[in-house]
């Protein structure tokens, strides 16, 4: 067998053993490491958007926000989880099946008014692997929003 069948082989087995992990759980041992640069790292604060067949945004990351006075098809309302609002930050913590998405799975909707209203927004199909994510923290920054809006307040929408 060939060097290069080998690592197809290793880096094969090594997808298959994650299914069915939790999120969390350690990763097998990858067989080579990616060169500094590969991956796409966003600064501190930015709002993360996963590429198509980039890896799945780290809990606690910042996600999309956009205007808009309902969730946008194919999104559906987050509504089996609480969402907090504390100043400019928009937070929950919620389960989920995925862990490899092609596209944001959670957008944060809002619209120009003083209190701004604001839409938790999940896109089911965001994300087709079948991982368990037990507690996804995911979070908003509003202050684009705050500052295009003239608001200085959120309310949760229904």
């Amino acid at each position: 067998m060939s060097s290069r069948t080998t690592f197809l082989a290793l880096a094969l087995l090594g997808a298959l053993a994650s299914c069915g992990k939790k999120h969390g759980d350690p990763a097998p041992a990858a067989p080579a490491t990616p060169t500094p640069g590969s991956a796409a790292t966003p600064t501190p604060g930015s709002a993360a958007t996963p590429t198509p067949g980039s890896a799945a945004t780290p809990a606690g990351r910042n996600y999309p926000v956009a205007e808009g006075a309902a969730c946008a098809k194919p999104t559906k309302l987050v509504t089996d989880v609480p969402v907090s609002i504390a100043g400019a930050t928009v937070s929950l913590t919620r389960p989920r099946g995925g862990g490899c998405p092609t596209r944001p799975v959670y957008t944060l909707m809002y619209t120009r008014a003083n209190p701004t209203e604001i839409r938790v927004c999940y896109d089911p199909g965001a994300d087709a692997c079948e991982m368990y994510i037990e507690a996804e923290a995911v979070r908003f920054d509003l202050t684009a929003a705050f500052a295009a809006t003239g608001a200085t307040s959120a309310v949760l929408g229904k």
